[in-house]
């Protein structure tokens, strides 16, 4: 759901006329391997089918398990992607700078957006890419370098919006048709909303401060006492600044920061894995270069928390809705 704020590097590639050969080829199946291990190991979850995935080039999509009777002009090509022991062929639409995407105008390529889109009356969702060789050739010179590490870790985080967004987007639309909310609602809404709120910044970021304090600590009890300031802290800023008119902000909180920090665990492990020498901390501060979203930010803390109290949490967060982060560690240190 989140677009890509970072760039990264893949390796070139060849068109051939009815065909995808050389390392577009492996990356597109390094993507689906990726996604598999994820699902398996990290996200316990079964893979399933692969969502409808779109990668691009300024002049070129190729389209892996998608509606194939909603694509505009299209070859099949004699390449296919391997996914969870199915194979999957790849389909070829040509465009001019305009990627065409099902259900919404035309995406301009130049964006370089890396983003899940909800679709079928948001029953079902599709993922988009630019290819390496795009990507590269757009991305500064400055920023050539562990482009490649960042890719697989947004890869991968906006994969594990496709198994959630089905019923996230659902909440969030009831929660508009309870609550005064805009009609335009996104993961950066509360904070285009309070940004320049000196009050509600102070509290908020003294909050992510012992959150993030009690994800890096390894003492237990250490970890217990900072969760239970910042969790002090959330209630504060949520009692104070989402009351009346704003109430409908809480549950977009809740929403949120479940939707990101979960992506977010899911691309810092992917990072990690990718990382050789790395230790977590340094993944992590490699991650944090390159994010300035209040909810991924604060999001990755509570999910880093999670993971290290509640075991198993991960069924919670791939069902049929999203709980409340915060509801959860509230239970854990009332036990």
């Amino acid at each position: 759901m989140s677009r890509c704020k970072s760039p990264f590097l893949f390796v070139c590639f060849l068109i051939l006329p009815a065909t995808l050969a050389g390392q577009d080829l492996l990356s597109m199946q390094k993507t689906a391997d990726d996604w598999e291990y994820s699902c398996r190991n990290e996200l316990h979850i079964e893979p399933g089918t692969l969502p409808w995935i779109i990668f691009y080039d300024s002049v070129n999509a190729w389209h892996i398990n998608p509606e194939v009777a909603l694509l505009p002009a299209h070859k099949k090509l004699a390449s296919s992607i391997r996914f969870a022991g199915i194979d999957y062929s790849l389909f070829r639409v040509n465009h001019d700078e305009k990627l065409w995407v099902p259900e919404r105008e035309p995406i301009n390529v130049k964006t370089r957006s890396v983003a899940t889109m909800p679709m079928s009356d948001n029953k079902k969702t599709f993922f988009i890419s630019p290819v390496p060789a795009y990507f590269h050739t757009l991305a500064p010179p400055d920023q050539a370098f562990f482009l490649d590490l960042l890719l697989t870790g947004l890869i991968i985080h906006e994969l594990t919006h496709t198994r959630q967004l089905p019923f996230a987007v659902s909440q969030i639309l009831d929660a508009q048709k309870k609550y005064k909310l805009p009609e335009s609602i996104d993961d950066n809404s509360i904070e285009r909303t309070f940004e320049n709120n000196e009050a509600y910044k102070a509290l908020f970021f003294k909050e992510k401060t012992h959150l993030w304090n009690a994800a890096m600590t390894d003492n237990l009890d250490s970890c217990k006492e900072e969760l239970k300031i910042a969790l002090d802290l959330a209630a504060e800023r949520q009692r104070t600044f989402f009351a009346k008119e704003n109430e409908g902000y809480k549950k977009l909180d809740d929403i949120f920061l479940a939707l990101e920090g979960s992506a977010m665990w899911a691309q810092y492990k992917a990072t990690l894995k990718y990382a050789p020498g790395q230790t977590p901390k340094q993944t992590l501060f490699f991650l944090m270069q390159y994010g300035n979203s209040w909810s991924q930010e604060e999001g990755l803390a509570l999910f880093l928390i999670i993971d290290k109290l509640l075991p198993g949490w991960q069924g919670k967060f791939f069902s049929k809705e999203l709980p409340s982060p915060f509801e959860l560690l509230k239970e854990y240190l009332l036990k």
